[in-house]
């Protein structure tokens, strides 16, 4: 539950969907429709990157 948001926020940086959206990155649009704490946001999306190099962490 906590890992899906990270996923899909740094997936939707790398593909560049924020200027697309029109939001300055992943806080601006964590913050404006999902309600959710910029840092939170941006917490997750970094944690998700890091964890695609950390398979077995990723499985724990």
């Amino acid at each position: 539950m906590e890992r899906r948001p990270g996923q899909l926020l740094a997936g939707m940086t790398e593909r560049g969907a924020w200027p697309r959206l029109r939001f300055a990155g992943t806080g601006h649009y964590a913050e404006e429709p999902l309600g959710m704490s910029r840092t939170s946001a941006e917490d997750r999306a970094r944690l998700a990157r890091s964890l695609r190099r950390l398979p077995r962490l990723r499985e724990a």
